[in-house]
């Protein structure tokens, strides 16, 4: 999994979550142009992006388009996160995320929502865990998601508290 978050404390919480309840090898970027870079160097080991929206140079909508322009990151499954939800939820969908939370998001949120979104992807992300410790690398696998966002009825997120 790779996150890429402006913040060094939001980007620890989220690779702690990740790391030891889903037990997810991370890899992490403190800005858009890092995580493009990385991107393109580990591809073949990201099954999910993390990826924070409002951060300086390149934003998430940003990083998210020059995926979009590279042939082997293209299909990348993203996941936004955000402090702010306007406008936010049709804007991620339209640019081909899976979803977004609203920061700050708790720990057992990120990963309920990661569980609920992609119980296929959940399960790769453990199986290339596993594999990663052992020294070994499974291909990339394209998976079929449905976007939504989390804790919604309405398609209003729900903030968490």
């Amino acid at each position: 999994m790779l996150i890429i978050d402006d913040s060094p404390m939001c980007a620890k919480m989220a690779r702690h979550v990740l790391e030891h309840q889903l037990h997810c090898s991370c890899i992490v970027a403190l800005s858009g142009l890092e995580g493009l870079e990385l991107a393109k160097q580990h591809y073949e080991e990201i099954s999910l992006v993390l990826l924070d929206i409002a951060m300086p140079e390149m934003n998430g909508f940003d990083v998210v388009q020059a995926f979009r322009r590279v042939p082997h990151l293209q299909q990348l499954p993203v996941l936004f996160a955000s402090g702010n939800n306007d406008e936010i939820d049709s804007l991620c969908l339209s640019l081909g995320a899976l979803g977004f939370v609203l920061k700050p998001v708790q720990r057992h949120i990120l990963c309920q929502y990661i569980l609920a979104i992609a119980p296929e992807l959940t399960a790769q992300l453990m199986l290339d865990s596993k594999l990663s410790k052992q020294g070994k690398r499974t291909p990339n696998k394209q998976t079929t998601l449905v976007p939504f966002v989390f804790g919604t009825t309405q398609q209003q997120p729900i903030q968490a508290s």
